[in-house]
């Protein structure tokens, strides 16, 4: 059901280059940063190793589901003060060694989601999600130095949200990911126009409608807030949640989201996405009227077409 990619915050350092920067400037890089020793704080007796369960999400409940509401707020830990002002130096070491820190991330339950230098200087900005934020917080601090660290913690993301199959006056007949071009609706009301609708969809069987009770839309929406990049991650959820019908406006709304978890960013892209809709006839304005296609999450992704009367019975 998924059809683009995640594209995670950008970060503010290259982590990669980050522990060549810091090799520099001391002068001598040496071993490798070892993954196993915590950094010292600078203020206070030296962090402790915190005991972690075997299973760090073990009762997690993960977040809502994104189409339920808006998201949950992230835990926000500020750096605590520290003795002195922290070095750039001292920031590239802590991204290079986060950017080695993977199992130990894992073994807390935290799943990082950007890491980087912000305003303050010395202090590295550290995003991702976690079940037991709290727990997680305190071992990160403990690792990395309270007074070196900020941290952002959201919920972890829970799986993609179900898209529903149907609805009061309307069914889904087909999801087609990768198809469509301009972000409007198109209609189908006898048995020959839905034959044709299907072709130039690239359905070679498509699913029986009576058209005596019922006609065809198909929805392409064009973008979104998207990667690029098909098959990949949360950001690519896509979602025809439901029709919404105004006689007295003469006026049906189909509403297509791209719900996503808390704290995930992504871009926008053109990558096209089509559902294929049965609507009852009963459940429609009265003629002429509006069918709007509503992106709640991507504006101009948005369109709309006027259905005139009904075509005569060939």
């Amino acid at each position: 059901m998924t059809t683009m990619n995640v594209l995670w915050r950008t970060r503010s350092i290259n982590r990669c280059v980050a522990l060549a920067i810091a090799c520099v400037a001391a002068a001598s890089c040496g071993p490798a940063v070892p993954t196993a020793s915590p950094v010292a704080s600078t203020s206070g007796p030296s962090a402790q190793a915190v005991e972690t369960p075997s299973d760090p999400n073990a009762g997690c409940d993960p977040a809502p589901d994104p189409l339920a509401g808006p998201p949950s707020p992230g835990l926000e830990v500020p750096a605590a003060p520290a003795p002195r002002p922290h070095t750039d130096q001292e920031a590239n070491l802590l991204l290079a060694l986060l950017s080695q820190d993977r199992e130990f991330h894992r073994s807390i339950g935290f799943q990082e989601y950007s890491a980087g230098t912000g305003p303050e200087r010395g202090i590295v900005h550290i995003e991702g999600a976690a079940c037991h934020q709290a727990q997680v917080a305190a071992a990160l601090q403990a690792r990395y130095g309270p007074d070196r660290t900020r941290l952002t913690l959201y919920p972890l993301p829970g799986p993609e949200p179900v898209q529903p199959q149907r609805g009061r006056g309307w069914r889904l007949l087909a999801e087609l990911p990768m198809v469509g071009v301009k972000p409007e609706p198109q209609i189908a009301e006898d048995a020959a126009a839905y034959r044709a609708l299907a072709a130039r969809l690239g359905i070679r069987n498509p699913p029986k409608v009576a058209m005596a009770r019922e006609i065809v839309v198909a929805l392409l929406t064009s973008g979104g807030p998207h990667a690029g990049t098909p098959q990949l991650g949360p950001c690519d959820w896509v979602h025809f949640t439901g029709l919404a019908s105004d006689p007295g406006a003469r006026l049906l709304v189909a509403e297509i989201r791209h719900p996503r978890p808390p704290g995930v960013g992504c871009d926008a892209a053109f990558v096209p996405f089509t559902y294929l809709i049965a609507i009852e006839r009963a459940a429609l304005p009265p003629r002429p009227f509006t069918l709007r296609m509503v992106d709640v999450d991507c504006e101009p992704c948005s369109g709309e077409t006027v259905v005139k009367e009904r075509p005569a019975a060939p």
